[in-house]
């Protein structure tokens, strides 16, 4: 009577895998081969760049969607009368306030000329999280330095690397600091120099406070206020800019995903007969469902990786080919996601398509 081998062990079964299924793969199915690394590089690029994407439609959004308050102040107002509200308005908010804006409070809907666009002064707590080159102002920083949004710069034709150029406003030199991604269609100066040097007729202050009936009246009667209007906002998540940006990019990770499974299953239905051989051996289905699980795993992290680098090494050219992406978004725990979804599908999938090797043995 012939004896049978072994059957073999997890460990041989493993270094097999390596040795012959990866291998085998790129070296007897090489167009199968860079159908999956394509698609897997294809796949998370999709994903890093349309998040970004994803990130500034739903910062527009939600812009300004904080307790907001609007005051117009008199033509005779000083800056220690402007400097008197705002720390008014700060005591009174609990210190919570996101931004204050000044302005002359004139509207002008016609940008096409450079001339045309407001200057105004401006304290922001996280737009500094929006610059795409430069850097923001500094704390009290009280020069002339400007910061411009990505369309302004478009407007003014100095989209690509304009930091440390100058700008002339009302014959005045300002230095060129930072571009920030949805920002104000504005010169943007900082707040204590505009109001040493410019008349400020409005002040929007947003903050994310509960301002109260008699906190209101008190800064109504503040010397230099003529007139102040509260409002609290909407929720970000009923407007009309976020749901359809929520569906496109639910749209793209599903068809993203859906093409990962797919080029997976291909190439496991292609190892069908290898993993028959193994059970016929007498491996059972928990180790070829680690086997399968492990190379797919170690295929696709490869390709999520490559991916991932191959946008980092495109990022940079985003702003000098006009794209606006916002880098707010950590890519690194993006890709970390990526590859747990991928790895938690691969056990899953991989135990029910082995689970389909029962009825084989029966059959044998």
């Amino acid at each position: 009577m012939e004896v049978l081998p072994p059957p073999p062990t997890l460990a041989i079964m493993i270094r097999y895998l390596i040795k012959h299924n990866i291998w085998k793969l790129i070296r007897h199915r090489t167009v199968l081969g860079i159908i999956i690394i394509l698609s897997l590089i294809v796949s998370t690029f999709g994903v890093l760049f349309f998040s970004g994407y994803f990130s500034y439609s739903y910062y527009d959004s939600i812009k300004g969607k904080t307790s907001s308050l609007s005051i117009t102040i008199t033509p005779t107002s000083s800056s220690q009368d402007i400097q008197s509200i705002l720390n008014t308005i700060t005591n009174l908010s609990g210190g919570s306030i996101n931004s204050i804006t000044l302005s002359d409070g004139a509207i002008n809907n016609n940008y096409s000329d450079g001339n045309a666009i407001p200057v105004i002064g401006k304290y922001s707590k996280t737009e500094e999280e929006q610059l795409l080159l430069g850097r923001y102002f500094h704390e009290g920083e009280n020069c002339p330095v400007v910061l411009l949004s990505e369309t302004c710069a478009s407007i003014l034709g100095v989209s690509n690397m304009p930091l440390s150029e100058t700008l002339s406003l009302a014959d005045k030199q300002f230095e060129i600091i930072g571009i920030l991604f949805h920002s104000d269609l504005a010169y943007i100066l900082p707040i204590n120099y505009y109001m040493d040097h410019y008349t400020a007729n409005k002040i929007d202050v947003f903050f994310n406070a509960h301002l109260e009936k008699e906190s209101l009246r008190v800064i109504q009667n503040l010397p230099g206020v003529r007139n102040a209007e509260y409002s609290e906002p909407p929720s970000p998540f009923l407007s009309a800019e976020f749901i359809p940006s929520l569906i496109q990019i639910l749209l793209i990770y599903s068809f993203t995903f859906l093409n990962i499974i797919l080029v997976i299953q291909l190439w496991q239905q292609s190892n069908m007969e290898q993993y028959k051989l193994y059970y016929c051996l007498g491996a059972n289905l928990g180790t070829i469902t680690t086997i399968a699980s492990m190379q797919i795993i170690f295929v696709s992290i490869f390709g999520v990786l490559i991916g991932y680098l191959v946008f980092l090494l495109l990022l940079p050219t985003f702003t000098s080919c006009g794209i606006i992406y916002a880098t707010i978004v950590d890519c690194s725990v993006l890709v970390i996601i990526i590859s747990a979804i991928i790895s938690l599908f691969s056990i899953i999938y991989c135990k029910k398509f082995t689970n389909g090797l029962r009825a084989f043995r029966g059959r044998s």
